[in-house]
């Protein structure tokens, strides 16, 4: 039996996913897509058909949750040291738009998703078909490349060859693309910068039909590597990506960096284990976010961010070296804007940042080598350091105190706010563990009061956050992903109400699909607390912000776990806390903690009031 040319096109992508290192697929349900689910229910059965390769499939119903597992999947990968694209299934129409959340994220993040959505023939583009709109290009610009790949409904045994050899070499360029191994550009063989990880598009123009017949898949396909000359049909790509070393080729072309001015090195999100180590050999106070894989270690500074606005010593930096991307902190931005503090900046070249060095002295893509040479001792860097630690520890004794209250005994107890949640929790998590924290307070709050003694993987949780855009968007199907791809561990999630009400889907798995093991903590305030610390949240604001930014919504959570299977337990206090982080137990569960917002803003306030009265003497 001849095959259907969208069938052995379908089959020849998941050749391909799978001789790509793709292990990973998550699909939506969709009639235009049933080409590849067909395929891709081939190569998740144990008694594959000859042909088929091995693939796991996570099925959702939406598909912005779909991508955003998918995301959680490909970040999990990466933080384990095992980066590799993961893929996700749409079918056409609506269900494309609803990428773009998770697209978003994961272009400004670096993170290698392969989007393949099913369309309509391209006779019918433009023409009022049903579910048919203008795919190409609707993910642009934050897709590395758009590949528009179109599949006829009648072709020979040569054609046939020929249709499945082009569907291979697409789909290594995309995988080879997404992992930032081949250079960005609108011209594959003509590209711009490598080392761009990312999302890529890769649209399929199905025809009838659309189901398999008896035809036996292609046997030992030749999958070329995605380099040569291929007939794509729409090609595009992302933007221009960073321009290396233009503020600063002084320092960028020289071997060292000298000792020079007081120093601190700021780590943001994706930073790496080589921000802690670069801190150590030159022994500079280490200003490290919870995500950005450098928090631990002897050069560590706890709650650095009540420091640099509120104590004295912080305003005798005059250089900063920053690795990743720090995104959570005000006064880290103020630090860096100030005129006398010179900013080393290394980043990765990349489409999403294409003027990351605008605002910095030098922009360098990695770390030199000649950095980490320790310089001579000094007693000048070492009180430098020092007076660094214990302002840090002291303002750390003070968060604490300031989220503490007497209980009967006279004994301090944590009272229910959002810090002493993240607290209870940063003490709970073991190394090893693992940490999915949501946007808004909770990852800040950790920024505040985590304190990990150890090098991050030894001594500290895996701690991992979309903070590519700093969505709240998809969080628990994020946290999800996470967990599928991390079973050995113990995974939890730490979010807001707010959060957890925009993804409440989040929760919803398929009677036949793998369960994860998560808990997820939700810090509930019945509203948006992280307003109440910005200027919305000024006394004088009062009339417009409860309804426009705190949004109370009296939302029964416990209602909507029982509607979707989930196990939830509300705790009342920090015993209770301490107990359930303590027994996650086993598939998805939520633990509710309500907390107090109505006095976020006085706390903060009275911590810096604290912090300027008891250090002020530098």
């Amino acid at each position: 039996m001849k095959p259907a040319p969208s069938v052995h096109a379908a089959r020849a992508v998941v050749q391909a996913l799978a001789a790509a290192g793709v292990r990973e697929v998550v699909l939506a349900p969709g009639s235009r897509s049933a080409p590849l689910a067909y395929a891709l229910a081939d190569a998740a059965r144990e008694d594959r058909p000859a042909g088929a390769p091995a693939v796991v499939v996570h099925v959702r119903l939406d598909e912005r949750d779909a991508a955003f597992v998918a995301l959680g999947i490909a970040k999990a990968a990466a933080a384990a040291g095992q980066p590799r694209p993961v893929a996700v299934v749409t079918t056409s129409g609506t269900a494309v738009g609803n990428l773009v959340p998770a697209v978003l994220e994961a272009h400004h993040s670096g993170t290698p998703l392969l989007l393949l959505t099913a369309d309509r023939p391209p006779a019918l583009r433009g023409t009022g078909a049903n579910q048919t709109t203008e795919q190409p290009g609707l993910l642009a610009p934050a897709v590395r490349l758009t590949l528009d790949l179109v599949v006829g409904n009648d072709a020979g045994a040569r054609e046939l060859e020929d249709l499945a050899a082009r569907m291979r070499g697409a789909v290594a360029l995309a995988a080879r693309t997404a992992l930032g191994e081949v250079p960005l550009g609108a011209d594959p063989a003509e590209g711009r910068s490598p080392g761009d990880p990312g999302p890529v598009h890769v649209n399929l123009a199905f025809d009838d039909p659309l189901v398999p017949g008896d035809e036996p898949w292609p046997v030992d396909p030749s999958v070329p590597d995605g380099s040569g000359p291929i007939d794509f049909g729409f090609v595009g790509g992302g933007r221009v990506p960073a321009r290396e070393g233009e503020a600063g080729d002084a320092v960028g072309g020289a071997p060292g960096l000298p000792d020079g001015p007081p120093t601190v090195v700021v780590a943001g999100d994706g930073a790496g284990d080589g921000a802690r180590e670069l801190a150590e050999a030159r022994g500079w106070p280490l200003l490290a976010e919870p995500t950005s894989g450098a928090r631990g270690g002897p050069n560590a500074v706890p709650a650095y961010r009540v420091l640099l606005d509120a104590w004295p010593g912080a305003r005798e930096v005059r250089r900063v070296v920053v690795i990743g991307r720090p995104t959570l902190s005000r006064p880290v931005g103020r630090l860096l804007a100030r005129g006398e503090v010179e900013v080393v900046r290394v980043q990765r070249p990349s489409a999403a940042w294409p003027d990351a060095g605008r605002s910095a002295d030098a922009l360098l893509p990695a770390i030199p080598d000649a950095w980490f040479v320790a310089p001579a001792p000094s007693a000048e860097r070492g009180q430098w350091l020092d007076r660094w630690i214990a302002a840090g520890e002291s303002a750390l004794r003070i968060v604490r105190e300031e989220c503490a209250v007497a209980d009967g005994a006279g004994r301090a107890v944590p009272r229910m706010t959002g810090i002493a949640l993240a607290d209870l929790v940063a003490r709970a998590s073991a190394p090893g563990d693992v940490l999915v924290v949501g946007s808004s307070n909770p990852v800040r709050d950790l920024d505040l009061v985590a304190q990990w003694p150890q090098t991050p993987w030894t001594g500290a949780p895996l701690v991992i956050s979309n903070r590519g855009l700093s969505g709240i968007d998809g969080m628990t199907a994020t946290a999800v992903g996470v967990a599928l791809t991390l079973p050995d561990r113990v995974v939890r999630a730490v979010v807001g109400d707010l959060t957890f009400l925009h993804d409440v889907g989040g929760l919803l798995t398929g009677t036949l699909e793998e369960r994860a093991h998560l808990q997820i903590v939700v810090a509930n305030d019945d509203g948006g607390s992280v307003f109440a610390t910005l200027e919305h949240g000024e006394p004088g604001r009062a009339p417009v912000f409860e309804r426009f930014f705190g949004t109370p919504h009296g939302a029964d959570l416990a209602a909507l776990c029982a509607g979707y299977g989930v196990r939830h337990r509300l705790a009342r206090d920090a015993a209770e806390v301490a107990e359930s982080l303590a027994s996650p137990g086993p598939g998805i569960s939520v633990l509710e903690v309500r907390v107090d917002r109505s006095r976020r803003r006085d706390t903060d306030a009275t911590i810096a009031a604290r912090i300027a009265a008891e250090l002020g003497a530098g």
